[in-house]
């Protein structure tokens, strides 16, 4: 894991393990252009994902964060990911959100309501 290993102690084995794959394949030569954060991954496993994703990004990728506004936690992971400098573009669509890792787009934050 990124960091040091006090950071585990926080998180169950079961998401300790997940972050320690999920490092193993953002760092790899064809990280992801794509990542799903499910909402049964807690929002702190999530927040380090996120992290992760961002330090070892492909300069175009999407990230999808499911149930973004289900608890206080999850709507503060989002505010906090807009606010990461490498993120181009966020769609708030209230259910999930999608944020948007490209250098050529100016940054921008919809919410989408229908």
């Amino acid at each position: 894991l990124i960091g040091d290993d006090k950071e585990f102690d926080i998180l169950s084995e079961t998401d300790a393990g997940l972050l320690l794959a999920f490092e193993n394949i953002v760092k790899s030569n064809n990280p992801p252009q794509f990542t799903y954060f499910h909402r049964s991954i807690n929002c702190h496993t999530k927040q380090k994902a996120l992290d992760m994703c961002l330090k070892f990004r492909v300069e175009q990728s999407i990230l999808f964060i499911d149930a973004i506004h289900s608890s206080k936690e999850m709507m503060q992971l989002w505010k906090y990911a807009i606010a990461q400098p490498e993120i181009s573009a966020s769609f708030d669509l209230l259910e999930a959100g999608i944020l948007v890792i490209d250098k050529r787009l100016n940054k921008q934050n919809y919410r989408l309501s229908f």
